[in-house]
């Protein structure tokens, strides 16, 4: 953010509801929910020329809304993109079991500090960059966010995973650049971008 404003752009960072500084409703974790959340934002303060980025969940979002349409945004970024597909189907077998996100639903449910404990490893590479990359301090400001969450939307969330977005792919209208690296252990290259 800080590069972007030194560079002369107005930039406008948001918590998705139930995170952050936003409020924490029992209902709405839902892509659907997420992007018209977005619109909002969007035609409340009457943006123009938007370039959205959105990364890990927030591709999700950004790809729904462009799914809608692309009426005030020239551009988007979809960094370590949930789209297209995660689930594993007959018609998408490179995609995640759904074992998998179970598990993490009952790691949420019997001990939440813990499971954020271990996903903050896994999403920071903590073995490989830990020192060199990524500071104890940096993780556990992640931690501190994520346990102010909602602990019924960090459950909620879990199944908006499995949202199949393959429909509005190819309703995106706008120059869009996918960033994914390969040693991504929250969202598989092969299960996400690749796709």
């Amino acid at each position: 953010m800080r590069v972007l404003l030194d560079k002369g752009y107005r930039v406008i960072t948001y918590d998705r509801r139930g995170f952050g500084n936003s409020s924490q409703p029992s209902f709405g974790y839902d892509y659907d929910t997420f992007a018209e959340d977005l619109n909002t934002l969007i035609a409340k303060l009457d943006l123009r020329d938007v370039v959205l980025v959105g990364f890990s969940m927030g591709t999700g979002e950004v790809t729904r809304y462009l799914g809608y349409g692309s009426e005030r945004v020239s551009k988007a970024v979809l960094m370590a993109p949930v789209p297209p597909f995660l689930l594993k189907t007959d018609d998408n077998p490179e995609g995640v079991e759904r074992s998998v996100f179970d598990g993490i639903m009952k790691s949420i449910v019997e001990d939440r500090p813990a499971y954020l404990s271990a996903f903050f490893k896994d999403f920071y590479n903590v073995d490989v960059l830990l020192g060199d990359r990524i500071s104890n301090e940096a993780i556990q400001m992640s931690w501190n966010v994520a346990a102010g969450a909602s602990a019924k939307g960090t459950l909620d969330c879990v199944p908006s995973w499995l949202t199949d977005f393959r429909d509005d792919l190819p309703r995106i209208d706008v120059p869009s650049l996918i960033i994914h690296g390969d040693g991504d252990r929250i969202l598989p290259f092969e299960a996400a971008a690749a796709n």
